[in-house]
Order: structure tokens, then C-alpha cells, then sequence
């Protein structure tokens, strides 16, 4: 089952330059239910990091802010109550995950800036 769910996450990759926001949405369904399904845990940020950056390089960062932020409460508190060590979670995992998510989504925006900046004459 967790093949299939890493399957559906990369095929929406092939899409999210065309739907950015449906893309983002998608992969956090996915990531969620997944979470519900009991399956083995997973982090976040490689899975959402793509749709993250998509969603920002397309003007939806404050989407992708608020989806990444309800993505980390869900597996934070999910790995909390299955009994993950806190001090790893917290201190670690919780820490790098929030700074690749955040990197993911201001490379997006920044990408987006620059995209909109005029060409400076040389």
C-alpha cells in the first residue's frame, strides 16, 4: 500500500507545473490519509517539497505557507501519539522538516520574483 501511495505522489509531480494549487492540495490529502491508513511513517518534506515550490513559483504561497503548516500538526501530533520519541521528533525531525518545507516554498517565491523582475540592461 505504501508503494502505491509513493507511486501517486511522484505521478502528480508530472503535473503541478500546469495545476500547482490542485497538485499541493492533492499531495496533502495524500500525505494525510496516509497518515490515517496506519501505514509506516514517513517525513514530510521530500514528499511535499515539489508541490510546495510549485504552489509558491505560481503565486500561491500563502496556500502552500497554510498546507505546510496543517501538514506538520498532522504528522507531528500522528507520530506523537503513535509513541515516537518527542525529543527526536521535536528537537530533529520537526526542526529539519520545517526548514526544508520553508526552503522549498521561499525558492518558489523567490523564483517568482525573479521571473517578474524586467531584464536590467547590461
Amino acid at each position: 500500500m505504501a508503494y502505491a501511495f509513493a507511486t501517486a505522489l511522484g505521478l502528480l509531480m508530472l503535473v503541478r507545473r500546469r495545476w500547482p494549487l490542485a497538485v499541493l492540495l492533492l499531495t496533502a490529502v495524500l500525505l494525510i490519509v496516509y497518515y490515517v491508513a496506519d501505514l509506516p511513517v514517513i517525513g514530510l518534506a521530500v514528499p511535499a517539497a515539489a508541490a510546495l515550490y510549485s504552489a509558491a513559483l505560481f503565486d500561491r504561497t500563502r496556500w502552500a505557507v497554510g498546507t505546510a503548516a496543517a501538514l506538520v500538526v498532522v504528522s507531528t501530533t500522528a507520530r506523537l501519539a503513535e509513541g515516537q520519541d518527542p525529543a527526536f521528533l521535536l528537537g530533529y525531525e520537526l526542526v529539519s522538516t520545517v526548514a526544508i518545507m520553508g526552503a522549498a516554498i521561499a525558492l518558489g517565491t523567490g523564483s517568482a520574483r525573479g521571473r517578474r523582475a524586467p531584464a536590467s540592461a547590461s
